[in-house]
């Protein structure tokens, strides 16, 4: 296509290269209804669209996240009560989602098949465009009011739980108030997701207007990445969507808006008050995207003045909060925000007294005044100059885990939401160069620009956040209150009428074959074997994964832990933080981190376990020494170039981290225990699953203890012992683990593969390393013995329960495992198709559609051989469990139809096909030669996936059916949903003092 053609009423407005991606850009408008589609058009075949709206945020209702929910609800062409679960169900996706941000509301989905493609977009455009949106659905998705089993008013809803969790982390709340800090008084600072005690007040003709209004094609921005031809495109948008409206109604356009600039206190976050748990920040702001001036190169000079003085610890600013602030940490919300209409730049840290906050914000600004007079040193920049090279060259899926063309998706919409080309946010990477060469040629660049964002800039906020206990319960009461009033208003009959109706309508039956689906007969086996060599460097095992990687070296040496006593592991999350995060015997932690940042892209450390498969049991006999252990992984990337530096730098660190630096030992330690604490309310469900299994085997044991609730407990005891106890005891952990020998592994392109022997072989000369040693025998039962966590017991025998932690907050998590039906391979994949199936009808209907949680999850554990169970910010966690507890035995073998099969089938190849990165399968083919999994098992379980029959599934139903409860019953939740009836049935009931 060229600028100015015209092609079905799409006019194209600019047409441009992109050589980063080797793709083109293409920008159309749609002359008569002023749908705008942006199509950055490659070779990629994992192709993905998006529908965008703009939806300004007038108020904290939550009207734009309910819509978001509710669209996918059933539509003109389909509808059914959920076609967004069918889609999970059957459809061949890597990526299917939607979410709502501050001012627009975006429906991703991405797939590397074709006609699945045009699949997901028929069903999207659909919904977006022409919703039923009747009331059950809102009162589903939205908010409702029931009565619990005590005939009390609550209100109930699947936003509403989910806004409820969100409310209930503490971290979350302080998120909320740093973002919203730099747009006092505008729209943005109102929650678009929802406040609960908010919600209620949405009416449902208010709900459908919002629709009416924000959801038309004048106002709707369509994303396309991939192969597929633009012309392809705009022929389905045409036929699909461009034919159908009767009106393009009108584009919102964005009106000036200024921000307040004042000190800001803000009290409203769960939990104790302890002083040492406030998050205090201060907040500039700087740009707005809706002006369009300066896109190219604003975002990018934020991004990097955010990198240089705030992107690690040895950064300057954060460097002289962390030395004068003694035992605070610095704050998650540190960084720049360029993702919305403001942007802003934020500095936090947790642990001040409210009354330190004035001495906190002075601090910043004379340093950053100081910062301006001396300039910035030449390693910072070289530092920040690294990170950037890294993000250019680096290929990596999304942080959600979706395809790369997501974070363009994102990055396009920041500019484009406000009305510019989509263009303009694509030039980050001229923008990096240009900025570097005004770093070169105009001295005064960066002090100018650090003088203009923070020394003259007077938009900024001092925010602090602070736990406490009364907010929770004023909100809990308030919450209370406004149900009784709904109630009253509403009236008895009305409620019950209501309920009557939403109830028929989600048990009423319906055509789910509406939803168009791929023929499994057409699937292909497209997975490739990884290959993985194992060969030796200087009597070293030493594996290889050749990979283009674009001139990066992914290097890992691995140290065997199990040599070590059980009760030392609780230590190892700790000691995997240190390594990065102390000095060495030669540089102080600041000149250390500083270094590695120069040449380096990461440097980490983490705990690798896993459980070896029941086909690999001899073969682990055999190679006792490499096979089913588990491993202290430092792991370290870099450019070819950097090779030598790299693995002398390496060698120091591993040879000589001071572990008594007391001080920094114990800025880490607290951070750790904030981070760890701040996880458990969001993560609930994952910690909910590890806890259920910790008692299966010696594999789950260790997980939960490095990743679990034991590791939560575990860091705050810590936190209590002396500074010289943990470094003693961490300096004889780490010379036990180097000692015990080790292995190496490598994925890089082939020059790098060889620089990388070379610097291994260095290191096995200059430390001494050995082939590992054997591991310490030690039972089962020991490991078990380390997750165990002491609380109150209720109920002695057969508790329904077995363990029940209360946290802060009004929000629950349930998790519970049942035996898989076997452990070989067809087994496992029947086990997995027939669990997609049951997770994706009956407990999600269940659970989510009439329950309110905001998530279930059904699936096959081979680290422990079971099939676990688990939901998400729940409102009703015991009824949880106890409904999948009841379900198991009621089911039979023709619960499900061969379609209903078929489509499970491909649900499931559509998480088996998602594309790795060279940095994936390089992690992926250790990870299964140390446990001795195939290294074709993508192809082998694609094989039997698609091999499997309707008996297959019936054996694995009779199993479900009679399936014996493993390990333990397990619930995360706040105090108020533990009544006296759920203690009788708790076996120990345990406060997670966060």
């Amino acid at each position: 296509m060229k600028k100015d053609d015209v092609y079905k009423g799409f006019e194209v407005l600019d047409v441009f290269k992109i050589p980063y991606y080797d793709s083109e850009g293409i920008f159309l408008r749609h002359k008569k209804s002023g749908l705008e589609v942006f199509h950055i058009l490659n070779n990629d075949e994992e192709n993905l669209f998006a529908f965008a709206f703009r939806t300004p945020c007038k108020d904290s209702t939550g009207v734009a996240h309910i819509i978001e929910h509710s669209v996918l609800c059933g539509s003109k062409k389909f509808p059914i009560k959920d076609p967004f679960l069918q889609l999970r169900n059957q459809s061949i996706n890597t990526y299917l989602n939607a979410y709502t941000a501050k001012d627009r509301t975006v429906f991703p989905a991405s797939s590397l098949i074709k006609t699945d493609y045009f699949n997901l977009m028929s069903v999207y455009a659909d919904a977006v465009f022409f919703p039923i949106l009747n009331v059950e659905t809102f009162l589903q998705e939205g908010w409702r009011i029931e009565t619990d089993q005590n005939g009390n008013s609550v209100i109930q809803g699947v936003v509403f739980n989910e806004m409820k969790g969100n409310y209930s982390s503490f971290n979350s709340v302080a998120t909320d108030a740093v973002l919203n800090a730099s747009v006092l008084g505008t729209g943005y600072e109102k929650d678009s997701g929802g406040d609960p005690l908010e919600i209620p007040t949405l009416s449902y003709e208010r709900f459908r207007e919002f629709h009416k209004k924000y959801y038309c094609a004048a106002n709707c921005l369509v994303f396309l990445y991939g192969n597929i031809p633009t012309e392809d495109q705009l022929d389905f948008l045409d036929e699909n969507v461009i034919k159908s409206i009767k009106s393009p109604g009108e584009k919102y356009s964005f009106a000036s808006e200024n921000s307040c600039v004042k000190m800001k206190k803000r009290i409203d976050a769960f939990g104790p008050a302890e002083n040492s748990k406030n998050t205090t920040a201060l907040v500039w702001k700087i740009g707005d995207s809706a002006e369009n001036e300066n896109l190219f190169s604003l975002p990018m000079e934020i991004s990097f003045l955010s990198e240089l003085l705030l992107g690690n610890d040895s950064a300057p600013v954060i460097k002289l909060l962390l030395n004068k602030f003694k035992g605070c940490d610095i704050a998650p919300q540190t960084g720049c925000s360029i993702s919305s209409r403001f942007f802003s730049i934020a500095i936090g840290v947790n642990g001040l007294k409210p009354e330190q906050a004035q001495e906190f914000q002075d601090c910043i600004g004379d340093a950053m005044k100081s910062i301006v007079k001396n300039g910035i040193k030449e390693e910072d920049i070289e530092r920040s100059f690294m990170s950037f090279d890294f993000s250019i060259r680096e290929v990596k899926r999304s942080p959600s885990h979706g395809p790369y063309s997501l974070v363009l998706l994102k990055r396009v919409l920041r500019s484009w939401t406000y009305g510019a080309n989509p263009k303009d946010a694509l030039a980050f990477i001229e923008s990096f160069e240009q900025i570097k060469k005004k770093i070169k040629d105009e001295p005064e660049y960066l002090k100018n620009l650090i003088r203009k964002f923070f020394v003259e800039n007077k938009n900024k906020t001092l925010v602090t956040v602070s736990p406490s206990e009364k907010w929770s319960l004023d909100r809990a009461e308030k919450e209370k209150k406004l149900a009784s009033c709904l109630y009253k208003k509403i009236g008895k009959r009305n409620v019950f009428l209501s309920l009557e109706k939403l109830h028929a309508f989600q048990a009423g039956s319906e055509n789910e074959n509406l939803i168009p689906a791929v023929n499994i007969e057409e699937l292909e086996n497209p997975a490739e074997k990884i290959e993985t060599r194992k060969t030796l460097c200087e009597k070293i095992p030493f594996y290889v994964n050749q990979e283009a990687c674009n001139g990066i070296v992914y290097a890992s040496v691995s140290f065997p832990v199990d040599r070590l006593d059980p009760a030392d592991y609780k230590f190892l999350p700790l000691l995997s933080s240190c390594i990065s995060g102390l000095g060495t015997k030669k540089r102080s932690w600041e000149e250390t981190i500083s270094y590695s940042d120069r040449i380096m892209g990461d440097f980490g450390a983490y705990i690798r376990s896993a459980k070896v498969p029941e086909y690999s049991k001899k073969l682990a006999e055999e190679n006792p020494l490499i096979i089913g252990r588990e491993w202290l992984v430092i792991h370290f990337k870099f450019i070819e170039e950097k090779s030598a530096q790299a693995f002398d730098f390496a060698s120091e660190i591993i040879s000589s981290i001071d572990f008594l630096d007391k001080p920094r030992l114990k800025t880490i330690v607290n951070g750790l225990c904030s981070s760890l604490n701040a996880s458990v309310v969001p993560g609930g469900h994952y910690f909910a699953m590890l806890r259920s299994c910790r008692l299966l085997n010696r594999s789950c044991a260790v997980q939960e203890i490095k990743d679990g609730l034991t590791s939560v407990f575990a860091i705050n005891e810590i936190k209590k012992m002396k500074l010289s106890e943990i470094s003693e005891k961490l300096e004889s952990i780490y010379k036990k683990i180097i000692s015990s020998g080790s292995l190496f592994h490598v994925t890089a392109g082939i020059s790098g593969i060889a620089a990388a022997k070379k610097g291994f072989a260095f290191l096995v000369k200059n430390l001494c390393l050995e082939f590992p040693k054997p591991k310490k025998k030690v039972s089962d039962k020991e490991f078990f013995k380390q997750t165990e966590i002491a609380g109150k017991i209720y109920c002695e025998k057969n508790p329904c329960v077995d363990e029940v932690f209360v946290v802060p907050g009004n929000i629950g998590f349930a998790s519970a495992a049942v035996k898989s039906s076997g452990e070989k391979e067809k087994e496992i994949m029947a086990d997995t198709v027939f669990s997609h199936l049951l997770e994706t009808s009956d407990l999600w209907k269940q659970i989510r559609t009439s329950g309110g949680a905001y998530g279930v999850f059904l699936s096959v554990q081979s680290s422990s051989g079971t099939t676990c169970f688990a939901t998400y910010r729940d409102p009703k966690p015991f009824d949880s469990l106890g409904y999948f507890e009841e379900k198991l035995p009621l089911l039979e073998k023709d619960e499900f139809s061969f379609d209903d099969i078929k489509k499970a089938i491909a649900g499931v190849y559509s998480d088996e096909i998602e594309p790795y990165t060279p940095a994936m399968r390089g992690g992926t083919g250790l990870m299964r030669c140390l446990y001795g999994i195939s290294l074709s098992l993508d192809k082998i379980r694609i094989k039997n996936l698609l091999s499997l029959k309707k008996s297959d599934i019936e054996k694995s139903v009779c199993c479900y059916k009679n399936a014996v409860f493993c390990g333990k019953k397990v619930a995360i939740c706040g105090k108020d949903m533990i009544s006296d009836k759920i203690k009788k049935i708790s076996g120990k009931i345990i406060k997670i003092s966060l």
